[in-house]
């Protein structure tokens, strides 16, 4: 199975609008991949350590951006992923 991608936010932050857009927009292009988005607000959120601001993009617990990535780079790592789990 391969990992999820994982969108961190928070409130008041500047990018995350466009980061929920860009998990949505992942959701739709890539239904069987599973997306998570994690608000930092959450007492239960797992943050790792490599999220030092919002938005962050991460797949498993690797981190893919920090800031809001370009839609068509994000979908390719996630096709690379699946195809090296699937």
């Amino acid at each position: 199975m391969p990992p999820p991608l994982r969108v961190f936010v928070a409130p008041g932050c500047a990018g995350c609008a466009r980061a929920l857009e860009l998990a949505a927009f992942v959701g739709r292009r890539r239904p069987t991949h599973s997306v998570e988005v994690v608000d930092l607000t959450d007492p239960r959120a797992r943050v790792p350590d490599s999220v030092v601001g919002t938005p962050a993009f991460l797949i498993g617990d690797r981190l893919f951006s920090l800031g809001n990535p370009d839609p068509e780079r994000l979908l390719t790592e996630i096709d690379h992923i699946n195809e090296a789990t699937g």
